[in-house]
Order: structure tokens, then C-alpha cells, then sequence
């Protein structure tokens, strides 16, 4: 199982540009064969794809990423106000 979170993370990468899996594990700060297996995982999810190239394996994140990617960023946008409102209520309860 993926936290959403590194979902997020990891569609991030892919996002910005074609990547490899060194790549992604050193921007995300998690090991590399972590990684490996967690793209594998998202691949058969269709939300990424890759190709070996030489040593390296290239990700290039897909429009179904692209989506989940956009889902996942406003999903988290709206937990941090969510949390925001809460202090301020719970602010003026105290």
C-alpha cells in the first residue's frame, strides 16, 4: 500500500519532466528499491509509465496520472484549510 501522499510526491516528479527512478527516489528522499517497487505499483494503476533505457528506467507520468494528480493536490489543498478553520474555531472557543 502507497500513501497518498507519496502518490502525490511521486506524480509530482514525474510531472515536471521524464525522470528516472534514481531520480525520483532522490527527490522524494526514499530508497531506491522502495521506489522501484512503489512505480511498479503505480504502474499497473496506469498512472505511470516507463521505459528501460540503457541502465536507466525513464518515468513519464500519463493523463490518468496527470488527473489523480490534480485530485490529489486539491484533496490536500482542502485539508490544510479545513485544519486552518479548525484552529481559528477552536481559537475562539477557548
Amino acid at each position: 500500500m502507497i500513501s497518498a501522499k507519496y502518490l502525490q510526491k511521486v506524480l509530482a516528479v514525474s510531472y515536471m519532466e521524464q525522470v528516472t527512478l534514481s531520480e525520483i527516489a532522490r527527490k522524494t528522499g526514499i530508497t531506491f528499491s522502495y521506489t522501484l517497487d512503489s512505480v511498479k505499483l503505480i504502474e499497473d494503476k496506469n498512472l505511470l509509465i516507463s521505459n528501460k533505457t540503457g541502465r536507466c528506467r525513464y518515468v513519464k507520468i500519463t493523463d490518468k496520472g496527470v488527473t489523480t494528480l490534480d485530485y490529489l493536490n486539491n484533496l490536500f489543498d482542502l485539508c490544510e484549510d479545513l485544519i486552518e478553520w479548525f484552529k481559528k474555531q477552536a481559537g475562539r472557543v477557548i
